[in-house]
């Protein structure tokens, strides 16, 4: 392997580790703003319901329907519609995560495919210089 083989070596696993550093930094930086995403949306769904729920009690209540079953239906579907949206929202953020984990996952995969592929043709030219450098000790004598 001769010092031009090598430098094209070093210097393509340099450009991989640097792509690879790259692709998982970026990962990261997507996560932390998924997570901080997801956490103000889901705070904001938090403060609208408690803000909502005295307006739907009062609501009744100034009509007198404060111990109606029209006025536990309306509730019940509140605060429903509240766990719903929460759910999804959590569900939503799940996905996300486990989306930012399998790019990771997918990234270092790939980063190491191409590592050993070049591994294995550093490995090659290697034994192609030593078998070259063994066919010429007989002229060497």
């Amino acid at each position: 392997m001769d010092t031009n083989q090598l430098s094209a070596y070093q210097n393509q696993r340099r450009n991989l580790t640097s792509d690879f550093a790259a692709r998982k930094a970026n990962n990261t930086f997507g996560r932390a703003q998924s997570r901080r995403d997801g956490a103000r949306r889901e705070a904001d769904t938090r403060r609208q319901f408690k803000r909502g729920a005295p307006r739907v009690t009062q609501n009744f209540a100034s009509r007198g329907l404060g111990n109606s079953g029209v006025y536990q239906r309306a509730l019940q579907e509140y605060t429903g519609d509240y766990a719903r949206d929460l759910g999804r929202q959590t569900e939503n953020r799940y996905a996300q995560d486990q989306q930012f984990a399998f790019n990771d996952a997918q990234y270092q995969a790939e980063y190491d495919r191409q590592l050993g592929q070049m591994e294995l043709e550093k490995a090659r030219m290697i034994a192609e210089t030593a078998a070259g450098i063994t066919g010429l000790r007989p002229l060497m004598g």
